[in-house]
């Protein structure tokens, strides 16, 4: 939330005042202005929440008693017992879990270096 209102607030008001002048409708003006003025913070703020919603484990642990619905982290955790690890079945898992979020960085990075960087350069 607080990333998405500081690329929102990067924004100069001076271009939505404008487009108003011009007569665009506030819903033009959000759909041709605003979003494509901040498409890349709104993209890291997705893959930034992608990756905390992937790698939750305390919901998931909590919530779910079922183990017909485990999530991936915490069928990660049922990997060890008391006396062993099976680290065939943990590795695989693992990789399972990580490949996603690797390929999803790697399609985004770009966007993801531009959004990070969007707010740091003033002037």
């Amino acid at each position: 939330m607080y990333l998405t209102i500081g690329f929102m607030k990067a924004i100069p008001a001076e271009i939505a005042e404008s487009a108003v002048v011009d007569g665009c409708s506030p819903l033009r003006l959000l759909l041709k202005i605003i979003l494509p003025i901040s498409k890349n913070g709104i993209v890291t703020v997705l893959i930034l929440s992608f990756v905390g919603v992937w790698n939750e484990y305390a919901y998931a642990s909590i919530l779910l008693s079922n183990v017909k619905y485990q999530t991936l982290p915490k069928l990660l955790n049922n990997a060890k017992s008391e006396f062993a690890v099976d680290y065939g079945f943990l590795c695989s898992n693992v990789i399972v879990a990580v490949v996603p979020v690797i390929i999803v960085y790697c399609f985004l990075q770009k966007r993801i270096v531009e959004g990070m960087v969007a707010g740091a350069v003033k002037g």
